[in-house]
């Protein structure tokens, strides 16, 4: 596989934290950065809803959570939300659980995050188009629900669809930086990921860490 050149543009589109209910999640939220996120929508067939909190002008947080008024989805739930591993750690309340870069040359994107590493299907899934309302957008979906292996983020395009932070009121809430520890390759990869925001460092096990300003201007971490 050809890895894209420097014309492939990936930026920081949202953080995502997961919750087993959404209003646990939205309270977990409003607590620490004394706002409350604003309610999201549905991902019908995915039986998953969600809330939003606006991070700045190109980014802003999502509360994800099954969605208890959808039948059970016949596929897996969004990021892996109930698997294992992220059920055990809901079990504590909310965490930050994933991430998800933004492009306009999604198969120039997907090809960059994998390169030569694997099948981009199965590290980083499929680019599966979904719609609510006016708003429609292309994710990339892994088969088996799962998140991306090693830290890497998810993908979306939302084409021509304005980008939800210009829908969202602005709370004086501000991501001031996100801390990405992955493996080596997944650090090579996230090379065009050029925002200064971000932060990439090589570790052996991947984790994820936000630090957020409260409109009172206190320092809050998510992990």
């Amino acid at each position: 596989m050809v890895i894209p050149d420097h014309a492939v543009v990936i930026e920081l589109d949202h953080i995502v934290v997961a919750a087993r209910r959404l209003g646990e999640g939205v309270d977990w939220i409003e607590d620490r950065l004394g706002v409350r996120p604003d309610p999201g929508g549905t991902h019908d067939g995915f039986g998953t809803h969600n809330a939003l909190l606006r991070l700045g002008d190109d980014v802003y947080l999502e509360v994800l959570a099954p969605d208890p008024a959808q039948p059970r989805p016949t596929r897996p739930r969004l990021f892996g939300l109930e698997d294992e591993i992220c059920r055990s750690l809901l079990v504590h309340g909310p965490s930050l659980l994933h991430w998800v870069v933004r492009t306009r040359d999604l198969p120039g994107a997907i090809a960059a995050l994998v390169g030569c590493a694997g099948n981009p299907e199965a590290v980083l899934g499929i680019a599966s188009h979904m719609r609510r309302g006016d708003l429609s957008w292309t994710l990339t979906i892994r088969p088996d629900g799962a998140r991306p292996p090693d830290g890497l983020p998810s993908v979306i395009d939302w084409g021509e669809a304005p980008h939800p932070c210009a829908r969202l009121p602005d709370r004086g809430v501000v991501l001031e930086q996100l801390n990405v520890e992955a493996p080596n390759a997944t650090v090579s990869a996230l090379a065009l990921l050029r925002d200064p925001r971000v932060v990439i460092t090589r570790r052996e096990r991947s984790t994820l860490v936000a630090r957020l300003r409260s409109p009172s201007g206190a320092a809050v971490v998510l992990r």
